[in-house]
């Protein structure tokens, strides 16, 4: 009875009252093995995956070839980056329970995680035949498609997102009017609405340029946050506020005509179907008086910043994801991108450039944290993304961890020094060390999922040779000898 109970309470989404109940049912009954496996999932569907682990560990000791304590326990571990272990389960399963639901799909998944692409077509291939939650699965399979540089394939099945409904992070906006779907644009007005994050909505932004050359009349619509940004990089382009839905109705009825509407992640869907058509140049553009005022902050916090002769490199650190306090799948992301402070200090050694923090508010006081660093914290005036665009205006490379920022400075051409873990999100693709999406990206990925000790290192000495590189003074004409490197800690040759 209070097994039921606990059904009806979980099919209801009252999941507290249902973990209460199976907690009580399980006092009856503490060799249930059903009980345990949905007290896992109820667990699970709280995120709380480690109870979910230990109740159906539990189970397993009591019924080891039960399948859906297999499938669960499997699922937690993945959902917990744990991909070398979920697969292990998975396998079993697969021997026991083959036709087990979903079960293609998330070996897919984490055999995509562990860089077995070749397994892991294979199992979205069954998956997509057996029809297993079709939709999020060709979802999935998109991002597959895309790592592996498949263009046309991935983004067919990249434009089907939406439609995956309540399994998908993604939401799209319906104005009611025609999409666009690579007609001519001359003396068209085209809407582009917002999805996704404000990465996301940077790196596809790339597209609008040339929409503009080619005479369409744009009227964008982003996150708050990129408003002003936007309106910077694009001066001729209406930027508007969105957030949801009832933000676009207040001001969508007195727009002009508009012939064409796309979510912003369609515009790539188009017009980015082989690798010959990414245009990697700079796109993102700053307000000069905003510049300036970041100058003269630069200048307060930091009286050496004009001192070009002792620190001719100035280097812009980001090592915090956003916490995405709300949102459990983004919060895992972001934890994963994540590199913990104090191993920054690994780049103290360089002592010929000035190190600045592009943090924001969230995570800046972190900087303390950094042994035998300097740091300059500009935290406290970075009330905006285009405040950050305009501090990063003042530096020469920007080394960040996979966020939002790493886009800005990609948009803004500026030498940017991107660390991966080593399950890199899709846009990063496959082995590159550098990007399709952004001309003066490097990429530096983890050899081991964790460890970030060579990411760092392989920074430390990036920046190294930027730095001989700026100190070197060329040998002049009529003399024999060169001399190398103002800066300390670089020899002179005699």
């Amino acid at each position: 009875m209070l097994h039921n109970k606990a059904a009806v309470a979980a099919q209801a989404g009252r999941l507290v009252e249902a973990k209460a109940l199976l907690r009580e049912a399980l006092t009856l009954s503490p060799q249930n093995v059903s009980i345990l496996v949905d007290i896992a999932r109820v667990c699970a569907d709280r995120r709380d995956h480690d109870t979910a682990i230990l109740m159906t560990r539990r189970a397993l000791r009591l019924a080891p070839d039960e399948p859906n304590a297999l499938m669960m326990l499997a699922e937690s571990l993945r959902q917990t980056d744990r991909f070398a272990e979920a697969l292990e389960y998975y396998q079993r399963l697969e021997i026991i329970a083959p036709h087990t639901g979903m079960l293609d799909h998330c070996m897919a998944i984490a055999l995509t995680a562990l860089h077995r692409y070749d397994e892991a077509g294979e199992h979205f291939q069954a998956a997509i035949v057996r029809s297993q939650h079709a939709l999020l699965t060709k979802w999935e399979h998109s991002h597959y498609l895309l790592r592996l540089g498949q263009w046309a394939e991935g983004w067919d099945g990249y434009a089907a997102r939406f439609d995956a409904g309540e399994f998908s992070n993604v939401r799209r906006y319906d104005f009611g009017l025609p999409d666009w779907q690579g007609e001519p644009l001359a003396g068209k007005t085209l809407f582009i609405h917002a999805e996704q994050g404000l990465g996301d909505q940077l790196m596809f932004a790339s597209i609008i340029p040339e929409l503009q050359r080619e005479g369409a009349n744009i009227i964008l619509a982003s996150s708050f946050e990129l408003v002003d940004v936007f309106s910077d990089s694009f001066p001729t382009v209406p930027v508007y506020g969105i957030l949801r839905q009832p933000d676009a109705d207040r001001w969508i009825h007195a727009l002009p005509k508009i012939d064409y509407q796309i979510p912003i992640g369609n515009l790539a869907v188009i017009r980015r179907r082989t690798d010959e058509s990414f245009t990697r140049q700079r796109y993102v553009k700053t307000n000069p008086e905003r510049v300036g005022r970041m100058q003269n902050y630069l200048n307060q916090v930091a009286p050496q910043w004009d001192n070009r002769e002792r620190y001719p490199l100035r280097v812009g650190l980001m090592w915090a994801s956003n916490p995405a306090l709300f949102d459990w799948h983004a919060a895992r992301r972001g934890r994963r991108k994540t590199i913990p402070a104090d191993l920054l200090g690994r780049l103290g050694a360089i002592q010929d450039a000035l190190f600045v923090s592009v943090q924001s508010r969230q995570s800046g006081n972190q900087a303390a944290h950094v042994p035998r660093m300097d740091i300059i914290d500009c935290s406290e005036t970075l009330n905006t993304i285009a405040d950050t665009a305009a501090l990063m205006e003042h530096l020469d490379v920007i080394v960040t961890v996979d966020t939002s920022v790493a886009h800005l400075a990609g948009a803004m051409g500026k030498p940017t020094l991107l660390m991966l873990a080593q399950d890199a999100d899709w846009r990063w693709m496959i082995d590159r060390k550098d990007s399709i999406w952004y001309e003066n990206m490097t990429l530096f990925r983890q050899k081991t999922e964790g460890d970030w000790s060579n990411v760092i290192d392989d920074v430390g000495r990036h920046l190294r040779n930027m730095l001989q590189a700026k100190t070197e003074i060329p040998v002049l004409r009529g003399e024999n000898r060169a001399v190398k490197g103002r800066g300390r800690g670089v020899q002179h040759a005699n």
